[in-house]
């Protein structure tokens, strides 16, 4: 099960976030759950996700860089893989 991989407990949440690509093109989502390491999106549809790309918290102007764990149709499972960055809230 899932649950027995996990090192820290997941918190539920409910924040608005956008996948960043690498092209800068953005993908709207939802945190459902998030963790010390890792977190659970949600999207409205199916979204196919490369390995790596970046999380941007819209609420907190955070910009995290993540690699995909899991994928389930319209859900994913990512790892924070470095430190984040606060940005601007017009950046994207």
């Amino acid at each position: 099960m899932d649950a027995e991989r996990r090192t820290s407990i997941r918190h539920r949440t409910l924040k608005e976030a956008k996948v960043v690509l690498h092209d800068s093109s953005t993908i709207d989502c939802i945190i459902r759950n998030v963790s010390e390491g890792g977190a659970h999106l949600d999207f409205t549809d199916p979204v196919p996700l490369p390995d790596h790309f970046e999380v941007l918290i819209v609420a907190d102007n955070v910009l995290v860089p993540v690699e995909r764990i899991w994928e389930r149709g319209k859900a994913a499972g990512i790892r924070f893989t470095g430190p984040e960055k606060h940005v601007p809230p017009s950046r994207f």
